[in-house]
């Protein structure tokens, strides 16, 4: 496998546990599209995507 397989793959599980545990312990902020944690998770998975 390439690393950058290894990199997506580890940050998709990050974003779905995380994710996970949002949901369970925060409840949704009004007015807001997405919890704040959520930005810098996508950044890691942007991160882990470029080549």
């Amino acid at each position: 496998m390439k690393a950058s397989n290894v990199l997506f793959l580890l940050s998709a599980m990050l974003l779905g546990v995380n994710a996970k545990k949002l949901i369970d312990t925060s409840p949704p902020i009004p007015g807001s599209p997405m919890p704040p944690n959520a930005v810098p998770l996508n950044i890691v998975a942007v991160a882990g995507q470029s080549p």
